[in-house]
């Protein structure tokens, strides 16, 4: 069961007291966007395709403290609990790169570098910028709303496309 989470659990700590209230003044009017749970983005499934011929990444993980490792267990098992990831088996590995945040705390990444260099990379066109900086108008907060501190977290197709 997901834990429910409320306006009051945004960390607006970086913000001036004055800039904290107007967020929190603002945000339950968008409370749905986010249904007060954290967890995995059901916008869409994502698929990887790769080159053909392609072979399976597999990379040990990275040395790294015992700070980090501990850091990095810590992480998994939220989101574990949270069901945003699940236990797989699979002849895919890429490492985890523990990264500190300029607040102390600490920001969990995964090196995708090896499998992003075999996929084919998607035709989209990418959207002016102007068009999205004109955008935002008299807006004056901006935010990316972040699935439990980590962009991108999407369901991802059972296997990865190879033609």
């Amino acid at each position: 069961m997901r834990e429910r989470v409320t306006v009051d659990d945004v960390q607006l700590g970086h913000l001036s007291d004055n800039e904290q209230r107007k967020v929190r003044d603002m945000l339950p009017e968008f409370e749905d966007m986010w249904q007060g749970q954290l967890g995995t983005l059901k916008v869409t499934e994502h698929r990887i395709k790769l080159e053909p011929g392609s072979l399976p990444v597999r990379l040990p993980p990275h040395r790294a403290s015992n700070k980090a490792r501990e850091v990095q267990k810590t992480e998994v098992e939220e989101m574990l609990r949270l069901d945003v990831i699940e236990p797989a088996s699979t002849e895919w590995s890429s490492p985890v790169v523990i990264v500190p945040k300029s607040d102390s705390r600490w920001r969990f990444c995964v090196d995708y570098r090896r499998m992003n260099a075999l996929s084919l990379k998607d035709s989209y066109p990418l959207p002016r910028m102007d068009e999205c900086i004109d955008s935002l108008g008299d807006a004056n907060f901006f935010t990316a709303w972040i699935a439990i501190g980590v962009s991108g977290r999407y369901p991802s197709a059972s296997k990865i496309a190879t033609s």
